[in-house]
């Protein structure tokens, strides 16, 4: 089998955002399959990946949430290597294992190499460990000889227990899969409750001005690079604002960078192993949060950094400047002000 041909047994697609209730006919929320099971379809897409498609197929084994977080994780892999496709999943539990059942065409040989298995258990242990909690995950690719197949041809044979031998199988993870919600074992995920998807002009518009800062303050906003720049100098002392904005194609690809922040944040603190020396939530409706970047509280030198993340954007505060200017509170303070502006 050519290396081509395992990236086509390996396109397990995903989509997101969007929900699709398809039954058999196309109408149905849920729709018999198997002998007597129910199931159901999610189904996503997105402007700028529009020839990224695949509905996710499951049944009542496995949550809502369990099948979108694939869905949406599969959807990015995707897109990251810029490979369309359109193949349904179907996920499932199956004795205390999440099992992903997807169709592959008639193979060029009758087993694979042991690379090529090596790649496909790599790709399960990376499936279990950020979307399934590290729980036990199996992928099976079954033969199909015909060119088409619906939705529902594919459900039922993945609950028959006529199942031929499959074309292949991979598996990884430790630990019971249970019909739950479910988190990556690294992190707490947050989500932002903002649907809106912003571009550079949209959010320029939002950008904190002039007077939403402190008086004295001396403040440049760049439309092109989406920054803010805040100074305020008295005396012998300068304190600075610095505030960084990026917009990510989708709002679960914000999602995954806001997390991946926060999870370095905590990993850089515990690290250090300092007493008191904490990652904090800022209060708001959005994720926020702060910390100390660096320095040394004792002797004045600490600086801090916030994140915020809403809709398709993660922004940074970053406070700074001459010994004891900087503050936790100041940099808390101006991320709260910049979300509210967003989130008007």
């Amino acid at each position: 089998m050519s290396i081509r041909k395992l990236g086509f047994i390996l396109s397990f697609m995903v989509l997101m955002v969007a929900i699709a209730a398809c039954g058999g006919n196309g109408n149905d929320k849920y729709w018999t399959c198997g002998s007597s099971s129910q199931c159901r379809m999610v189904e996503a897409s997105s402007e700028s990946a529009p020839d990224i498609t695949g509905p996710i197929i499951f049944d009542t084994s496995v949550t809502m949430s369990q099948a979108v977080r694939l869905s949406n994780w599969l959807f990015e892999r995707r897109k990251e290597v810029g490979n369309p496709g359109t193949s349904p999943k179907f996920l499932q539990i199956q004795d205390g294992r999440f099992v992903i059942h997807q169709y592959v065409g008639p193979p060029e040989s009758e087993a694979l190499t042991p690379e090529q298995q090596a790649r496909i258990e790599k790709f399960m242990c990376e499936m279990s460990n950020e979307v399934f909690g590290g729980v036990s995950v199996t992928g099976v690719g079954h033969i199909f000889e015909s060119s088409t197949y619906t939705f529902k041809e594919l459900a039922n044979y993945a609950l028959s227990a006529e199942q031929q031998s499959p074309l292949w199988a991979g598996s990884c993870g430790s630990g019971v899969a249970k019909k739950s919600e479910t988190k990556p074992a690294s992190e707490k995920a947050e989500s932002s409750k903002s649907t809106v998807s912003w571009t550079k002009e949209t959010l320029y518009a939002k950008f904190l001005v002039p007077d939403d800062f402190p008086d004295g303050w001396t403040v440049k906003r760049d439309a092109e690079t989406l920054t803010i720049r805040g100074t305020h100098t008295e005396f012998m002392t300068v304190q600075k604002i610095d505030m960084d904005f990026e917009i990510h194609d989708t709002a679960l690809a914000a999602n995954r960078s806001f997390d991946q922040r926060k999870a370095d944040t905590q990993s850089t603190i515990d690290g250090r192993g300092i007493s008191g020396d904490r990652l904090e939530d800022v209060k708001h409706d959005e994720p926020l949060f702060v910390w100390m970047l660096k320095g040394n509280k004792d002797y004045g030198s600490d600086s801090y950094e916030a994140f915020g993340l809403t809709g398709n954007v993660v922004f940074r505060v970053y406070n700074y400047g001459s010994v004891r200017t900087p503050s936790k509170g100041f940099a808390s303070m101006f991320a709260r002000r910049q979300m509210d502006k967003l989130t008007d």
